[in-house]
C-alpha cells in the first residue's frame, strides 16, 4: 500500500481552503495527484497534523478539505544540540537538513578563528538565509517523518555562544582523551540537552579548545578518520540515534 503523501503547510487549520503556492505546486505539479487522493499534512513549526483531502486541482491552485488539525509527537527527536562550526566554502543548507532528519532539537551554526569570516549581511540577505535554512529543515521533516523542526540559531560568533558549553557539551577533536561512547555513559541523566560541538576544516583552534575546557567542555575523539565537518555531524548524529535508543 503506497504511503500518504505529507506535505507541509504553516500554519494549519481545518476546513475547505486552498493550499499555499509551494505546496500546491509540489502536490500537483511534483507528484501529479488528482481529486479524492488523500494527504497528510503538517505545521513543522507548530508540531502539528491533520488528514486532508484533494477537492479540485487547476494550473493556479489545489483546494483540498482538511481535518481539525491535533498534536503529534516529534518522532526521533533526540535531546541534542548540535554546535556547527561553518567551513569555508560549505553550504549550511546540508548541515541542517541531515541533522534535522537525524532528529536532533536544536542546531545552532558558529564562526570559528578557522572556519568562514565573519561578513556583514544585510536584513534582506539575513532573512533570506534564514529562509533557506528552515525551507531544507521542513524538507527533512517531510521526509524523515518528523513533525516538527529543530530550532535554528545563528551564525553566531563563537565567543557569543562559548556561555552556553558547560558538563553537558562535547566538543570533537581527534586528541580528545575520551571516545565518544565513553563520554555518553558519563553525562548520564542531564537537565538538559546535551551540545555536540564540530569545529571547520582543521578544527578549533587551540585557544577555543581551552576556552571550552574551561567551561566544563570534554574533548571527545570519533574514530580515527579525518572527516568533514558535515560528515563528521552525520556520523556522530547517526552514533546517537543508536545510543538513545538502547
Amino acid at each position: 500500500m503506497a504511503r500518504t503523501l505529507r506535505v507541509a503547510v504553516s500554519p494549519l487549520r481545518g476546513g475547505d481552503q486552498l493550499l499555499p503556492e509551494d505546496a500546491a505546486h509540489y502536490v500537483a505539479r511534483v507528484h501529479r495527484l488528482t481529486a479524492g487522493d488523500a494527504l497528510l499534512l503538517f505545521d513543522p513549526r507548530a508540531g502539528t497534523e491533520a488528514r486532508a483531502s484533494l477537492l479540485e486541482l487547476s494550473k493556479k491552485s489545489v483546494r483540498v478539505r482538511v481535518e481539525a488539525p491535533r498534536e503529534v509527537p516529534d518522532l526521533g527527536r533526540l535531546p541534542v544540540c548540535l554546535v556547527q562550526a561553518l567551513g569555508k566554502g560549505e553550504k549550511p543548507e546540508r548541515v541542517v537538513k541531515e541533522a534535522t532528519a537525524l532528529g536532533v532539537s536544536a542546531i545552532v551554526l558558529l564562526e570559528s578563528e578557522r572556519g568562514t569570516p565573519r561578513v556583514a549581511q544585510s536584513d534582506v540577505r539575513a532573512t533570506q538565509r534564514r529562509q533557506r535554512l528552515e525551507a531544507s529543515a521542513v524538507d527533512a521533516a517531510r521526509q524523515s517523518g518528523r513533525s516538527r523542526i529543530p530550532e535554528i540559531g545563528g551564525p553566531l560568533r563563537f565567543e557569543d555562544f562559548l556561555t552556553q558549553a558547560g558538563a553537558h557539551s562535547l566538543v570533537l577533536n581527534p586528541g580528545g582523551n575520551v571516545s565518544l561512547l565513553d563520554a555518553l555513559e558519563d553525562t548520564g541523566q542531564l537537565p538538559r540537552p546535551l551540545q555536540i560541538w564540530i569545529g571547520p576544516e582543521g578544527g578549533f583552534s587551540p585557544e577555543e579548545l581551552t576556552a571550552l575546557e574551561h567551561r566544563g567542555a570534554r574533548a571527545t575523539r570519533f574514530g580515527p578518520l579525518v572527516l568533514r565537518t558535515e560528515t563528521a555531524a552525520c556520523a556522530v548524529l547517526g552514533a546517537l540515534v543508536a545510543w538513545f535508543q538502547r
